[in-house]
């Protein structure tokens, strides 16, 4: 190969690097995005549903009141 088409060669890859890092960089920040919707989703799941604590003292509750019936 001649010098010119190595120094071709070269921009093209360049070229192509670039365009791969955008790529990159897309994809993370959608990712990032992502991320945060699922962690958002999981708090308000979370936060609608009975603690451990609150069902078991209702169930507590439950079985006391059928023993005593």
């Amino acid at each position: 190969m001649n010098l010119q088409k190595l120094q071709e060669t070269k921009q093209h890859l360049l070229l192509e690097k670039e365009k791969q890092l955008a790529n990159l960089y897309e994809i993370t920040g959608a990712l990032k995005l992502l991320d945060q919707q699922i962690f958002e989703l999981q708090a308000e799941h979370e936060s609608s549903q009975p603690s451990d604590t609150t069902a078991s003292n209702q169930e507590l509750k439950t079985m006391s009141s059928k023993s005593k019936a």
